[in-house]
């Protein structure tokens, strides 16, 4: 009895492609936008937890999750193959997060809040960060550019872009992002 070949999705390397993704599409197509900061990684641990420690801000990939078994997204969906047997008929999935983090104006050395000007220029960059993500997203579901290339068909299913913070003096955007191998 020959054992079936069971693909795995590549959670590490699908966390860099989506993070060279959105570098990419922040150099070639977001020219209105603010450069994203220069601090860029794959954080390990709890997309939530990571630390906000760079006064610059960063652009960061962490996976939130890898459920095992079949998505709950696809569960209705016929299998790709019908004559897969049950070990093939797990699809592999991983959840991550992106977040891109920018500074926020707050009180300067003598205490005074700062001023409208600074505040109303932060919450446009960060509403010009939100639209370049959904355009990058949209971009990303109609190429189908989620996984690193030759690893395969994947669904994608971007559940939220949301808002984050401030807290201290920076704030994000942040989306989560679901994989799925077929």
């Amino acid at each position: 009895m020959t054992t079936p070949t069971v693909r795995r999705l590549a959670v590490a390397e699908t966390a860099v492609h989506i993070l060279q993704s959105v570098e990419r599409w922040y150099a070639d197509e977001a020219n209105n936008a603010e450069a994203l900061p220069d601090r860029r990684y794959v954080a390990p641990g709890e997309p939530r937890t990571v630390a906000w420690d760079c006064s610059a801000g960063q652009v960061t990939v962490a996976l939130e999750g890898a459920p095992l078994g079949r998505s709950q997204e696809l569960a209705g969906r016929p299998q790709q193959s019908p004559n897969r047997n049950a070990a093939g008929a797990y699809i592999r999935q991983a959840n991550y997060e992106l977040q891109i983090v920018r500074p926020t104006p707050g009180p300067g050395g003598s205490g005074q809040p700062p001023s409208v000007e600074k505040l109303y220029g932060a919450g446009l960059s960060m509403l010009e960060d939100y639209s370049q993500v959904l355009a990058w997203v949209a971009a990303a579901q109609e190429s189908g550019e989620w996984l690193p290339e030759g690893h395969g068909p994947a669904q994608t299913l971007v559940s939220t872009v949301e808002s984050l913070g401030p807290a201290g003096l920076l704030t994000a955007i942040a989306v989560r992002i679901s994989v799925t191998l077929l």
